[in-house]
């Protein structure tokens, strides 16, 4: 089992990956991260994570399962469209067990359009392994 996290060099994924290494290994371990320079402190492998770039996304999915999806830090209506792109690349890469990290049940953050939106993917990610 190799578990991916997202977002690899930020401070919340930073604390998470220590937490995993502890309980696995580095070697189970894998970061992304949209600059993988800056997560190379981490001490394990690190793949790109650009959550717009979908392809490359499912190129750094591969041989990957669980994944473990923290949220960026655009605004939420961009946020919304990347996560689905991560989304969308770990179905592609035969992914079929995520998580995602935050809020399930309050999307109040999010105004209208974008909140529907928000549940949608939500729900999708949820079934991933069901499709």
């Amino acid at each position: 089992m190799k578990i991916a996290i997202t977002a690899a060099s930020g401070y919340l994924s930073t604390e998470i990956v220590k937490a995993t290494v502890a309980l696995l290994t580095k070697h189970n371990v894998i970061g992304l991260a949209w600059t993988p320079e800056k997560a190379k402190h981490l001490d394990i492998e690190i793949r790109s994570g650009d959550y717009n770039d979908k392809s490359l996304l499912e190129q750094s999915l591969k041989d990957i399962d669980p994944l473990l999806l923290v949220s960026g830090m655009d605004a939420p209506e961009k946020r919304i469209t990347q996560h689905s792109n991560v989304i969308e690349a770990a179905k592609n890469a035969g992914i079929f067990q995520g998580i995602r990290e935050g809020k399930f049940n309050n999307v109040s953050h999010y105004i209208g359009a974008a909140g529907r939106k928000h549940q949608s993917w939500q729900s999708y990610f949820t079934h991933i392994k069901n499709d």
